[in-house]
């Protein structure tokens, strides 16, 4: 997850990649924000060390492409820019010519100044016991905080596998003592078991991954670009948990045959399939962080009578991808 210590030599980076053949000028800057992620009354000489704008300046073009595009990316805290306070902060990247906003992602800045403790475990009551996880946290050496009030000075915010749609907040402590604070609250502190995730693997255009069933290069819309049908998924009942290595809904871009992921990895047109007995009165999502852990329209799903299935399309680059399907 993006998150590194303040003062430390810890870095993170940011790329993405523009479908384009022409290079564009792009900047960023870091906006500090409170734990409800709104503007904080911090001004950025308050929390930020050296040039508040800083222009992108490594990029590439890609090599041996069927779909043409420009690979940028930076590296944070550096020369130019560092953080002088802990905090939640937003990086937005903009097109400095028509001076827009193309990106915002979110990260963290922490210091280490108590001792946090989490088990998850089956919830304890009955009701949630075959369906829930719950969370117990402790947290520890915090006496040097000197809190009066750990239910007013203390937000506690738990989140699912960085996803910012999956958030439980406003908790407050079960358990008060000197030299402890427990938050054991089960009527609040549970997430839905779920299951784990779908995965495919496009690291190879050449040879058929995981769950690929075809990869084909077809003529879209008066471009040549690859075509790839993942195999057929269906909605399963059981009520068992079946465990397997996954990513936590997560992604990685990655190329195999010795492939420079940045410039030389490929993007595919990705054929999603669900298999369904009728059609359902819901909105159906490819859901994960290949579409930013949000329901965007793009990954919204069409329903094809002729074969009980709903079908999506995403274009996305090479790599090894988890992903899930919700409803709205």
């Amino acid at each position: 997850d993006p998150m590194i210590a303040l003062v430390s030599s810890e870095r993170l980076k940011l790329s993405f990649d523009i479908l384009s053949t022409e290079y564009s000028s792009y900047a960023y800057t870091f906006i500090h924000c409170n734990s409800n992620w709104e503007y904080s009354d911090l001004n950025q000489l308050e929390y930020l060390e050296g040039f508040f704008e800083n222009y992108i300046e490594t990029y590439s073009y890609s090599f041996n492409t069927l779909t043409n595009y420009i690979h940028y990316e930076c590296v944070f805290p550096n020369e130019n820019i560092k953080f002088k306070k802990s905090g939640n902060y937003i990086i937005i990247i903009y097109d400095t010519e028509r001076n827009i906003p193309i990106i915002t992602k979110r990260f963290m800045v922490y210091e280490n100044q108590i001792k946090a403790d989490m088990h998850v475990r089956p919830s304890t009551l009955p009701k949630n016991k075959k369906t829930k996880q719950q969370i117990m946290l402790s947290i520890t050496n915090h006496e040097h905080l000197n809190i009066k009030d750990p239910i007013s000075e203390l937000i506690i915010n738990i989140q699912k596998n960085d996803d910012w749609n999956n958030l439980i907040t406003s908790i407050k402590p079960s358990f008060l003592s000197v030299k402890k604070i427990e938050y054991d609250n089960p009527d609040v502190m549970i997430f839905e078991g779920g299951n784990e995730y779908r995965d495919f693997d496009t690291k190879s255009l050449r040879y058929y991954g995981k769950n690929i069933q075809l990869i084909e290069q077809k003529d879209v819309q008066g471009s040549n670009l690859y075509l790839i049908d993942l195999y057929e998924d269906i909605i399963g009942n059981s009520e068992n948990y079946d465990f397997k290595y996954d990513l936590n809904g997560k992604f990685i871009i990655s190329v195999s045959e010795n492939k420079d992921k940045k410039n030389e990895g490929d993007y595919a047109l990705v054929k999603f399939k669900l298999k369904t007995n009728k059609f359902l009165d819901k909105d159906i999502y490819i859901y994960g962080e290949l579409t930013n852990w949000d329901t965007i329209p793009f990954a919204k799903m069409n329903f094809n009578i002729k074969n009980n299935e709903y079908y999506g399309f995403l274009l996305l680059k090479q790599g090894y991808y988890n992903y899930e399907y919700v409803t709205t």
